[in-house]
């Protein structure tokens, strides 16, 4: 069928001889409603967030004719019961021989027990050829020492996830002589997931990124950096962007989006998650507000090669900086869209240009009956049907599609299923695997005594833009500028506090002093700025640190 429109065909007639052997992983879930009878949302700032009702399948082939094989059922099923209590499962990662399958999956709810005594979210993985399904640390206790979600394989066969253990965080607050705890994340609703790396049998649990709020979605660059989602609230709520970094936390950098959260005619500010590797070297992301539906996502291919923002080309470029990789007819200014709606995307890595997709066709209800009619219809959209007036949206229905970006068409691989919903979605196949993990230490020593260093190379030098005023060169000679000429004399190394829970800590909010915005935060120390503007110093490693550029009177005179 031609995408978004208003038929449906089945593939059986004609297979794929492409696609046909592919196997394929998806979740499969329960379209669970609430009190009001509408579809449950996501909140996109709590990813400890439990919804009942998933289960993870595998088919052997991309068909509807392939039979659909429940592989997570087996890990709850009780004795004397024929179907297992509901349960969630999330984050679906590949390896790169396409053999096995990373995942998280929470256990059922327990009765009469309070939230902190709950289960947590785990790490699993299936082997395909072995049928073998595994939770990745097997011991109960240690398993359930924190909330890890987000797999997925370094190219050395260890596995990255985010998590709320804070092993690093929790053994330097030790060192403070403070207990150890999970640090709040800076809005204060729960523990802040961070970014770990483990060995596959789930030893050696390291933390290698240190946000004071979340750090999701981590997955590997062909260059084998990291690609991750950073809930940047330093100072304030600036949502939800890209980032980069090596496999061991260094050399971090901000990769896409910082400004680009408000994009007409998108009627709530977007966030960028769960993004991945496209064959092209794009990147495949996920636009989502803060609370949005469960069910369905916007998806943007992004070239992080040349651009950081939207609107903000790194350098001369002759494309856009995102691009709508699925259908033409997609609506995003929030009315109903003719060409339906996506759960989820992975791109084939078989030179094809086509992705296995979640989608659900447009529907609507018909127009000429009451709306509490018991025998309402649901009718595909036409043009004639979205230009009615009042026209309702018919709730979701998603199945599994192959779409080919080439010839602009699709084919289904599962039939859509009243009351279920295929979200996510990954092709079993292999995938080139990306250069090795890079270190980015330079100094044993430091290392070695948990310190790191910075070297600031002009605190008057934003961007290549020489902002001094007087101009550098001018400013680091001394015969034309004394040292109480200098605007800038000191720099001012903050670190930021992590923050307890009630449990731990039941502080009085003034604590937090006039700015509450700020958090609360400890002076790690004052550092000389040299004439020119440059400035280098020992800090301890592994801490959020801020600077602070003051004047001879110790008054800030940057921004923080």
């Amino acid at each position: 069928m031609a995408c978004g429109g208003e038929s449906l065909v089945d593939n059986r007639q004609n297979p794929d001889p492409v696609v046909v052997d592919v196997p394929l992983a998806f979740i499969k879930r329960h379209v669970l409603l609430d009190e009001d009878q509408q579809a449950l949302q996501l909140d996109l700032f709590r990813p400890e967030q439990f919804i009942p009702g998933a289960a993870l399948y595998i088919k052997a082939r991309a068909s509807t004719s392939a039979t659909e094989i429940n592989i997570t059922d087996r890990a709850f099923a009780v004795e004397g019961q024929a179907e297992a209590p509901l349960y969630d499962v999330k984050d679906l990662s590949v390896s790169y021989d396409g053999n096995r399958l990373l995942f998280a999956m929470r256990a059922p709810e327990l009765e009469d027990v309070d939230d902190d005594e709950q289960p947590s979210w785990n790490l699993w993985e299936y082997t395909r050829d072995t049928d073998q399904l595994r939770r990745i640390i097997s011991d109960d206790r240690i398993a359930e020492g924190g909330q890890d979600v987000s797999p997925t394989y370094l190219a050395d066969g260890r596995i990255l996830f985010s998590s709320t253990r804070q092993q690093a965080n929790q053994a330097i607050l030790l060192d403070e002589g403070k207990p150890q705890y999970q640090s709040l994340e800076e809005s204060m609703g729960g523990p802040a997931f961070v970014l770990h790396v483990m060995n596959a049998d789930g030893t050696d649990i390291q933390q290698i990124s240190f946000n004071q709020s979340h750090d999701l979605d981590p997955v590997l660059l062909s260059d084998g950096r990291i690609l991750f989602s950073r809930w940047d609230r330093a100072g304030s709520d600036k949502g939800m962007h890209l980032y980069s970094m090596q496999s061991d936390g260094s050399q971090l950098a901000f990769m896409y989006g910082r400004h680009s959260h408000t994009q007409a005619p998108r009627p709530q500010r977007v966030h960028f998650v769960k993004g991945q590797l496209m064959p092209d070297g794009n990147l495949l992301a996920q636009l989502l507000p803060a609370n949005g539906p469960l069910l369905h996502s916007e998806f943007v291919a992004i070239d992080p090669l040349q651009f950081t923002e939207l609107e903000l080309p790194s350098f001369a470029a002759g494309s856009n900086a995102q691009t709508n990789p699925l259908f033409a007819n997609l609506s995003v200014d929030g009315s109903i869209s003719p060409g339906g709606r996506f759960a989820g995307a992975y791109p084939l890595w078989d030179g094809s240009q086509r992705m296995l997709v979640a989608w659900s066709q447009c529907r609507v209800y018909d127009p000429t009956q009451a709306a509490d009619d018991p025998e309402r219809k649901i009718l595909p959209c036409s043009e004639e049907l979205l230009a009615t007036a009042d026209i309702e949206e018919a709730p979701l229905l998603f199945g599994l599609w192959i779409f080919d970006a080439a010839q602009n068409t699709q084919r289904v691989v599962s039939v859509a299923q009243e009351g279920q919903a295929y979200t996510e979605v990954v092709a079993l196949q292999a995938r080139p695997y990306p250069a090795d993990p890079q270190t980015g230490l330079s100094d044993t020593e430091l290392a070695a005594e948990q310190m790191a260093s910075v070297h600031i190379r002009s605190v008057y030098d934003f961007g290549g833009e020489d902002l001094s005023g007087a101009g550098i060169e001018n400013l680091r000679d001394p015969m034309q500028y004394s040292a109480n000429q200098r605007p800038a004399r000191f720099l001012r190394v903050v670190k930021a506090v992590s923050i307890p829970d009630d449990d731990t800590l039941d502080f009085d909010p003034i604590a937090f002093g006039r700015s509450r915005a700020q958090s609360l935060r400890e002076i790690i120390g004052y550092v000389p700025v040299e004439p020119d503007g440059s400035v280098k110093f020992a800090v301890p490693a592994n801490v959020p640190l801020a600077f602070s550029v003051l004047d001879a009177n110790g008054r800030r005179i940057s921004a923080r």
